[in-house]
């Protein structure tokens, strides 16, 4: 079932650590929420953006466009969080498309396959076409 985490809080915690039980879960999704919101920003503009714009990007523009784009993620998280009924179904959908996007070139870097950056976009665009 969806809620058995949950019903065993309810039925077998005792009524003054119940609260605690859940406000922690809460505490424990908010905070890996939050690692992938900065980690997804942080991987954009300082990985992707900074490729392009070089040193036209300052350290403030930066932060800048960091916050922009963690404010981004999450709208786009809820969004996408409220088209599902549930979390297998999300995550199957979202390691649907990690997969191909990721795998490539991932398994090139391991067998230490020398290719040039516009050759790591290609396979990235081929996954995400794929899936």
């Amino acid at each position: 079932d969806n809620n058995a985490f949950l019903y065993l809080i309810d039925e077998f915690m005792p009524i003054g650590f119940k609260g605690f039980a859940v406000a922690g879960l809460i505490a424990i999704i908010m905070s890996t929420a939050d690692s992938f919101m900065n980690t997804a920003a942080i991987s954009f503009s300082h990985d992707f953006l900074k490729i392009f714009i070089g040193d036209r990007l300052t350290n403030s523009k930066e932060l800048l466009i960091t916050k922009f784009i963690t404010l981004l993620v999450g709208i786009i998280a809820c969004f996408t969080a409220m088209q599902f009924d549930n979390l297998i179904d999300m995550m199957l959908y979202s390691y649907m498309l990690w997969g191909p996007v990721i795998s490539v070139p991932l398994i090139a870097g391991l067998f230490d396959i020398k290719a040039p950056r516009y050759a790591f976009y290609l396979s990235m665009l081929s996954g995400v076409s794929t899936a």
